[in-house]
């Protein structure tokens, strides 16, 4: 049995729109396309995904656990403990 290699099935994207959002904010086209593909249709929109500001940020405390995990940092850091910080390196940032 021989398998076929995957192929992208994309929708078409307004070339136009592609280039007049790709000209407001001095990128290349396929970066416009990818934004507008992930719904950044305006430049007020892709300069708020590519460039956030700490006022955009969730609220990190809506993650469960985090109440806990903040005053269990406060003490160490109270108590003069070592804390270790540990990065697994994926793309989630948490």
């Amino acid at each position: 049995m021989t398998t076929q290699p995957a192929r992208w099935l994309l929708p078409r994207l307004d070339e136009a729109e592609c280039a007049a959002l790709a000209g407001e904010l001095g990128v290349a086209p396929l970066v416009a396309r990818v934004l507008i593909r992930r719904g950044y249709r305006t430049a007020e929109q892709a300069h708020e995904f590519m460039r956030p500001s700490l006022d955009s940020l969730p609220d990190p405390f809506r993650m469960l656990g985090m109440r806990d995990a903040a005053a269990r940092l406060a003490k160490a850091a109270r108590e003069r403990e070592s804390i270790l910080l540990y990065g697994d390196y994926d793309v989630d940032g948490t």
